[in-house]
């Protein structure tokens, strides 16, 4: 009986640990279900998050599809009204014109700027546009010339040369005149890209033979038998030849009638003048005649006009002034007052880089060498007093030549940020210019600014100028600069001098000019 009770215990045990079983299977198929339909859920929500996703992105695209449209719709409107601006202005601007057709043949002609720029701008733009297109010519020309003047000073030609330093050797020679040739091309180039600026490319040809004329004046018939007033026959002129003769053309005794670097400016700008008025008296032409227009009315007549006013205008002004300077040279030479000859010297040299005045320093000084050698050939001492005054004469020309591009350099360097790049740039050359005595190293500088580089070139070779007569400097040579430091007497105190002048010049200009309007970058 036991037995059987504990099979059926151990049965009955077996058939409970089975029903267990079942149980926790079916638990754990339910928590399988519960899972996947958990799992179910989560993808649903996903489907409809993206969905809802799909729909707010189609939303925008609308929206910006609706922005795009309403963006073009506005442009065409924008459009629409400025061609309905531009026709009614076209209409009002035809308006005027058919009423000046009306207007008597006689009314004078009037020239009128553009509006929108004030002149002062206008007239620096114009400046700045002739000093552009000479630039290559005074840089190029200048540092010619330098080495012409260095190669004859390393051969040992610098006391015995006089007038012909640069001249000595056939290699040197070949320097100077090519650097010559460059520096002629100078203020044409000038005077017609100044024109050029002012009235478009018709006036072009024009500036440059006014900028011609201003750099050669009247002198090429200066030789011509009528400026004796009578013709190659000794036939006598008649009144009005004789008057052209007398006045317009240069005389043997007269002045230098080329008027250099502002002559050219002043030709830059009476020619772009007169291209505009001729413009404007043939506005009312045929379109058919633009041709003849460009090709014979403007040059020709604008030519012709601006040689008239250079040669019966700017130009004998020009020996006059010269004439005039020499005389009140010789005067204070003659009076014994030498401070104020050496400061009346120095700024003439540094006023106009080659016109009127800076001639009649020259021409003054060169007569003074001319003195002296003359008196020394008649005997008298190197050492008399009317012999060295003489040469210090030339000594303050020579310093005075030698400030304005050496100031004008150092300027740049000291104070970069009043200075374009290319003013900057071409500090170097203007430097080496100025220690060369070669004047036309500042010409760049002086179309650029000319109110405020003039005066103070002016200054500083004055100051310089007085220095050297004070110190009693005796220059020998009338070109050469530093190169010609071996015919200098005194040679420190006129460095000295020079050095003092361009210090002068550099910092008067550097606190003088403004800042630039667009600062650019120095390195």
């Amino acid at each position: 009986m036991d037995t059987e009770n504990l099979k059926e215990g151990v049965e009955e045990t077996k058939v409970e640990e089975t029903a267990e079983e079942k149980v926790e299977e079916t638990k754990v198929e339910e928590t399988t279900e519960e899972k996947a339909e958990e799992t179910k859920v989560e993808e649903t929500a996903e489907e409809k998050a993206e969905e809802a996703k799909a729909e707010e992105t189609a939303e925008e695209k609308v929206e910006e599809a609706k922005a795009e449209e309403t963006t073009e719709e506005k442009a065409e409107e924008t459009k629409k009204d400025e061609t309905t601006d531009v026709l009614a202005a076209e209409e009002k601007m035809e308006e005027p014109k058919a009423e000046e057709t009306k207007v008597d043949d006689l009314e004078p002609i009037k020239i009128e700027l553009p509006p929108e720029e004030k002149l002062g701008s206008k007239i620096y733009s114009w400046l700045l546009e002739g000093e552009k297109y000479c630039f290559p010519f005074v840089v190029v020309g200048g540092l010619l010339v330098f080495l012409a003047y260095l190669i004859d000073t390393l051969a040992g030609h610098t006391e015995d040369a006089g007038a012909y330093l640069g001249y000595i050797l056939p290699v040197s020679s070949v320097f100077k005149y090519v650097g010559n040739v460059a520096l002629a091309f100078m203020i044409p180039v000038l005077s017609g890209y100044i024109a050029k600026a002012i009235a478009g490319k018709e006036a072009l040809a024009v500036g440059l033979v006014g900028g011609m004329l201003a750099n050669s004046g009247n002198q090429a018939l200066a030789a011509m038998t009528f400026t004796g007033k009578e013709l190659f026959n000794e036939e006598p002129l008649d009144a009005f030849n004789k008057f052209l003769a007398g006045y317009v053309f240069a005389q043997p005794k007269g002045g230098q009638t080329a008027p250099g670097v502002l002559g050219g400016i002043i030709a830059g700008f009476i020619a772009g003048f007169l291209i505009l008025g001729l413009k404007k008296a043939c506005e009312n032409m045929p379109e058919s005649s633009e041709s003849i227009k460009n090709i014979v009315i403007y040059p020709i007549v604008g030519i012709l006009l601006i040689g008239i006013v250079m040669m019966f205008a700017v130009n004998p002004l020009t020996g006059l002034i010269n004439k005039g300077m020499f005389d009140v040279l010789v005067s204070l030479h003659d009076a014994g007052m030498l401070s104020v000859l050496g400061l009346l010297l120095g700024a003439m040299v540094a006023f106009d880089m080659g016109g009127a005045f800076k001639k009649a320093a020259f021409i003054f000084a060169g007569s003074m060498i001319d003195v002296a050698q003359s008196s020394i050939n008649a005997g008298v001492k190197v050492d008399d007093t009317k012999v060295q005054i003489c040469y210090m004469v030339m000594a303050s020309v020579m310093v005075g030549c030698m400030v304005p591009s050496f100031g004008i350099a150092l300027s740049t360097w000291i104070f970069p940020k009043k200075f374009t790049k290319e003013e900057r740039s071409a500090s170097i050359p203007s430097a080496i210019m100025g220690a060369a005595a070669i004047t036309e190293g500042s010409v760049p500088y002086v179309v650029a600014d000319p109110l405020r580089v003039i005066p103070c070139s002016v200054l500083g070779a004055a100051v310089a100028g007085c220095l050297s007569m004070l110190f009693k400097c005796e220059v020998k040579v009338p070109y050469g600069g530093v190169l010609s430091l071996l015919a200098v007497e005194n040679q420190v105190l006129f460095l000295v001098a020079w050095i003092i002048g361009a210090a002068l010049t550099c910092v008067t200009l550097g606190f003088w000019k403004k800042k630039l309007e667009v600062e650019e970058n120095v390195n």
